[in-house]
């Protein structure tokens, strides 16, 4: 089995993945190449151009560092507020922020059909049945869902 995976019926098996994160096991199916052009946080805005983090030579708005309250402020400068469910709302697009021991780790993006997506680091996108399934060591917990109207 190589990296990229192998596909058994209709999902594509990322050895690694299925490592990294024992709760997405048998509930994702990967959706595109690795990538070092955006990263998590960028595919969460629908940004598929930029690498977002604050740090010099990278995309970020305001005052950023590793906490989570730095990664909320983000998307609140983009127009996202705090909200109390990851249902789906037509009229509105949700991201989860995740976060392990006061820092953030990723954001994922909820789709149309209630899936939701995310970007791996530089590896590949997924698609997952809900943002828990990322949960671990590795991303730790979600920290919160927020919403934006979509234009």
């Amino acid at each position: 089995m190589d990296r990229m995976g192998q596909r058994t019926g209709l999902f594509v098996v990322i050895p690694w993945l299925d490592v990294d994160f024992p709760n997405a096991r048998g509930k994702y199916s990967r959706t595109s190449n690795a990538s070092v052009i955006y990263n998590c946080i960028a595919w969460a805005m629908n940004d598929t151009s930029t690498w977002w983090e604050p740090a010099p030579g990278y995309q970020w708005i305001g005052q950023g560092d590793s906490r989570i309250t730095s990664l909320i402020a983000l998307f609140a400068q983009v127009g996202f507020q705090l909200c109390d469910s990851q249902a789906v709302e037509a009229d509105f697009d949700k991201v989860a922020l995740y976060e392990k021991d006061g820092t953030w780790t990723h954001a994922s993006r909820q789709l149309a059909n209630g899936q939701w997506t995310s970007k791996l680091g530089q590896d590949e996108d997924i698609e997952h049945q809900s943002p828990h399934c990322l949960e671990g060591d590795i991303y730790g917990r979600v920290h919160c869902i927020m919403k934006k109207r979509k234009p």
